[in-house]
């Protein structure tokens, strides 16, 4: 189970909620989108649920955003080629 806490500030939620929407502007995929989640309990705090987009490097939200590249591989060995290197 993937557990993260609030993001420091209501201005901070609205940044990053903001870069989230810009991978869909920029024509990229947003596959799981993490605004508006509401934390019961916490229904006003400054949470952003998980969110799995698709993009590429030169998107505002992968310069900016705590985001990891996820590639599609065509082959298996390729993958272990680039992790072990």
């Amino acid at each position: 189970m993937l557990q993260s806490g609030p993001l420091i500030s209501p201005a901070a939620k609205e940044k990053v909620s903001r870069l989230i929407g810009t991978v869909a502007d920029e024509g990229g995929i947003i596959h799981l989108d993490g605004r508006g989640v509401k934390v019961p309990g916490y229904e006003n705090g400054n949470f952003v649920g998980p969110s799995v987009v698709e993009g590429t490097v030169t998107m505002e939200a992968y310069k900016y955003a705590p985001l990891h590249n996820i590639r599609p591989f065509s082959r298996q060995g390729l993958t272990f080629d680039l992790v072990q290197n």
